[in-house]
């Protein structure tokens, strides 16, 4: 007996001693302004992890206030030389039990840190996590013995897609170095839509199309979908307008494709309240539609009248002469019939079409609206300056065809 209690006090110093080695870092703390990235009104909404200001709840539709609370798109930029990296966090739903979803997407975190080839590397995390059961109980995630780069690195902490996270720490050793980062300066890519873009629904939040666009683009995206509710209300429309964005991505037909005339009208009626405040290129866009139309026809079918209506309505636009308008079509993201996860929501496979279908044609848009691109430029004379990589360390040599960091400003070294 006296062997077991003793046993039992060792192995709680020993979690507690591993504890005390670590200091916590609170992305709520250091600063007026939260350490969150992925979310317009930063400042304004405060310390909280939701995604629109208190000012708005009184013109939005309930439904997409509620949703709103949840964490999509929201992340976490740090920069640390620590191998160990352990997270944990308090949310406000304990009980994600989505019957097409994961936990892991719905109440997980991912984490991604950038190497020196300037690239997002995903970290996995091996199955050492565990969940809270009960209000209060903290989720905890633990990365242990990376093999990261000599000097540190810039990493990214994805949040979860549709839970509310009400508390956050990230922790080190207390010998390593830590410091949060902010996004960059760059116009951020402003995406509207249904659950799909809300992140529904991929194995874990890294695999949400919104994510994976951020990553490869190397651009700030503001994840504004609302599973269930996007029904292009003017509200919405102006709720983007007050986000000074480098493009507006509206991807709403697969909730609105019942609405009828209505797609026309809120659509034509939303481009004109964008328009009166920017000139910023739109990208609208159709439904995925169905991976199964050969058995459920009926189910791609309604997809496709929604589809027509959102093209009426650029066509329209077209006629009219309203600049800066794109179209990415149900044929642009490509579903093969392994692309759902239940006939509705895209898998990870489905999320990789939608991503490359986007990453195309943001491309495509970027390159005609160089304008729109605020605080990053070509260094096409090859001036004398200093460059910095995402840690802030000087380059001697930059190497042609990476994006630094020089003036605070991003910089694509093109000589």
């Amino acid at each position: 007996m006296k062997g077991t209690i003793l046993y039992l006090v060792f192995i709680f110093l020993g979690i507690t001693s591993l504890s005390a080695q670590n200091t916590w870092y609170d992305p709520m703390t250091y600063s007026d302004e939260p350490w969150l990235c992925g979310r317009a009104w930063n400042q304004e909404i405060g310390k909280s992890y939701t995604r629109m200001p208190e000012r708005l709840k009184s013109t939005l539709p309930t439904a997409v206030w509620t949703l709103s609370r949840q964490g999509a798109g929201l992340s976490v930029l740090f920069t640390t030389d620590a191998t160990d990296i352990t997270v944990k966090y308090t949310v406000s739903n304990y009980s994600p039990s989505y019957k097409n979803m994961t936990a892991l997407n719905h109440s997980g975190v991912d984490l991604y840190a950038k190497g020196s080839d300037g690239a997002w590397h995903w970290i996995g995390n091996h199955a050492k996590y565990t969940y809270g059961t009960k209000s209060g109980d903290s989720h905890t995630f633990t990365f242990k013995n990376l093999a990261t780069e000599k000097g540190g690195m810039l990493f990214r902490l994805l949040l979860p897609m549709y839970n509310t996270v009400t508390s956050l720490q990230i922790g080190v050793p207390t010998k390593n170095t830590f410091h949060f980062n902010r996004e960059t300066e760059t116009r951020p890519i402003v995406a509207y839509g249904s659950s799909i873009l809300q992140g529904a629904s991929p194995s874990r939040p890294g695999l949400a199309w919104t994510h994976i666009v951020q990553r490869e683009l190397d651009f700030p995206v503001v994840n504004l979908g609302f599973s269930g509710n996007a029904f292009l209300e003017g509200a919405l429309f102006d709720a983007m307008s007050e986000i000074d964005a480098s493009v507006y991505i509206i991807d709403a037909i697969p909730n609105s494709n019942s609405l009828g005339d209505e797609i026309v009208n809120r659509t034509l009626a939303g481009v004109e309240k964008i328009r009166a405040k920017t000139d910023a290129p739109i990208l609208l866009v159709e439904a995925g539609g169905s991976a199964d139309p050969i058995f459920y026809p009926q189910y791609n079918k309604v997809y496709q009248t929604g589809n027509s209506r959102l093209k009426e309505a650029y066509d329209i636009l077209d006629e009219r002469g309203v600049e800066g308008i794109y179209y990415l079509t149900q044929e642009d993201i490509g579903f093969g019939e392994d692309a759902q996860i239940e006939g509705t929501h895209p898998n990870d496979i489905g999320m990789r079409c939608y991503a490359d279908a986007y990453n195309k044609k943001l491309r495509e848009i970027f390159k005609q609206h160089p304008a729109s691109v605020k605080a990053v430029k070509a260094d096409a004379d090859n001036e004398a300056t200093d460059y910095y990589d995402a840690l802030g360390r000087k380059v001697s040599q930059p190497s042609k065809g990476k994006i630094y960091i020089s003036k605070g400003r991003k910089i694509l070294k093109t000589k």
